[in-house]
């Protein structure tokens, strides 16, 4: 059977070889999906002095390796922009509104915050887009998301994304958490669609207090046990007077099939297991939260970050088939390290479970604060033949 997926590695320099393994971008189906995406300019192969200049130089081979997919910048719905730290982001402006001028029609913007890129990268760029659908729609709500060019909603035929969702600055967490809630609610509310279609939230929270706080406001919106989209909570630095920000995907109409396994399981809100699902369908598309590398016989996460990564993998493999699904329909992944040790320890399971460089999902490696023994996560986005 040929490969579903097609894999793209542009000449470039900027669009880069991802040490991992990883393609620069994968086509499966008509979605596709980068991997990180920098500032190295194409003559030199080197990275453009300054975060200026590396903001427009990633911004172009963004552009470049968009192209060379076959598919057009008005087809992204989605760009994640990770930060060495929050004074990049002023650079970021400049090459967003010169590659998506149309305030009617841009992409949702999540601004995460990533210490750990490597030396000398202000900045890294991904995206998700989709051939078809019509024309891309956005909308704004005033004081949603993290700047005024970044819309809080994004919408092409039925799948959606919204962008760096937030309370108020200053406000209390609780209120925050709150606020957050109402604006996704309403974000829903202008493109016709509602809670039920929410398909992935990624929460990005200050402390872990932080990620409890937003459970009241979020089982509000998603209150049936079973019914709830994936969710992935994860620490980061974020803006002065910010304590949480909340990011979504999901298909418009779409209806919400979750997913469990035997063994490793979602810590759920309050303590409650699999009160959030490890997997979740919608449409075509299906979703992983993150999934852990614990061992299903002995119910623990083995101390060797090489044996939890490759539990991890295979972990995802088990919840793919629970959906009826193959790792070969994955088109891309985060994939989450807590330390260097974990982070040394991906690169041959990764290559080891996708062998054919021409044949993997985009993936993006990064750093999080992940709880207790637990060293690595994979979190999926895979499409249904």
């Amino acid at each position: 059977m040929p490969n579903r997926r097609h894999c793209y590695q542009i000449s470039t320099p900027g669009a880069g070889r991802d040490p991992s393994g990883s393609p620069a971008a994968t086509k499966l189906g008509e979605y596709l999906f980068s991997g990180a995406c920098t500032g190295q300019d194409p003559a030199t192969g080197q990275l453009a002095p300054g975060a200026d200049r590396q903001a427009v130089q990633a911004f172009k081979n963004l552009r470049a390796l968009v192209e060379s997919s076959g598919f057009s910048t008005g087809d992204v719905i989605r760009v994640w922009v990770w930060l060495r730290d929050w004074s990049v982001q002023d650079a970021v402006a400049k090459p967003w509104l010169e590659m998506f001028p149309d305030p009617d029609s841009r992409p949702a913007a999540a601004f995460v915050a990533a210490a750990d890129l490597p030396a000398n990268q202000f900045l890294q760029i991904e995206i998700a887009a989709k051939k078809g659908g019509g024309s891309r729609r956005s909308i704004s709500i005033p004081g949603a998301t993290l700047g005024d060019a970044y819309p809080t909603i994004s919408v092409k035929g039925d799948w959606y994304a919204t962008g760096s969702l937030r309370g108020d600055r200053g406000e209390s967490t609780q209120a925050q958490a709150e606020r957050l809630h109402d604006r996704f609610r309403a974000a829903l509310e202008t493109i016709g669609a509602s809670p039920d279609s929410v398909a992935h939230v990624l929460s990005w929270y200050r402390s872990h207090s932080s990620r409890d706080i937003q459970n009241t406001p979020f089982t509000k919106l998603f209150p049936m046990l079973g019914d709830r989209p994936n969710r992935h909570s994860v620490i980061r630095d974020l803006p002065d007077g910010i304590e949480i920000t909340s990011e979504a995907m999901g298909v418009r109409g779409g209806m919400r099939v979750n997913y469990t396994m035997h063994g490793p399981r979602h810590g759920g809100i309050d303590g409650l297991w699999n009160s959030l699902p490890l997997g979740m369908a919608i449409a075509d598309l299906v979703h992983s939260a993150g999934t852990m590398g614990r061992d299903p016989v002995t119910d623990a996460n083995p101390p060797d970050p090489k044996q939890q990564a490759e539990l991890a993998l295979a972990n995802t493999k088990h919840l793919m088939e629970a959906a009826g699904l193959s790792m070969a329909d994955v088109g891309h992944m985060f994939v989450w390290y807590k330390d260097q040790a974990a982070r040394d320890a991906l690169n041959a399971p990764l290559q080891a479970f996708f062998p054919d460089a021409d044949d993997r999902p985009a993936w993006h490696v990064l750093q999080a604060d992940l709880p207790g023994d637990m060293v690595v996560q994979v979190e999926v986005i895979a499409v249904r033949p």
